[in-house]
């Protein structure tokens, strides 16, 4: 399956959201395309991933960063998605 969506830079679409959620509650594979900027979906996969799932990013001037979810980690990506701007998510 493959899920195609628009994020602009420096924010977190709606229509990204969705699909990031879509793309891990179900049990097949998922090809998630996206058209702009993905770096901040990454907080979304972390809200959304299944409990002890690893989430790995880049991050410039760090390089490869794995997050392993829990309800620590899941609670401080949903805060700072929940305090973007109305509109960016």
């Amino acid at each position: 399956k493959t899920l195609k969506v628009r994020n602009p830079a420096g924010t977190i679409s709606l229509e990204a959201l969705e699909a990031v959620r879509e793309a891990l509650q179900g049990d097949e594979s998922v090809l998630l395309l996206v058209e702009g900027e993905e770096d901040l979906l990454a907080l979304a996969a972390i809200a959304y991933a299944p409990e002890g799932s690893l989430v790995f990013y880049g991050q410039p001037g760090e390089g490869l960063v794995a997050v392993k979810v829990n309800g620590e980690k899941r609670e401080k990506a949903l805060s700072v998605i929940g305090a973007m701007p109305e509109g960016e998510v």
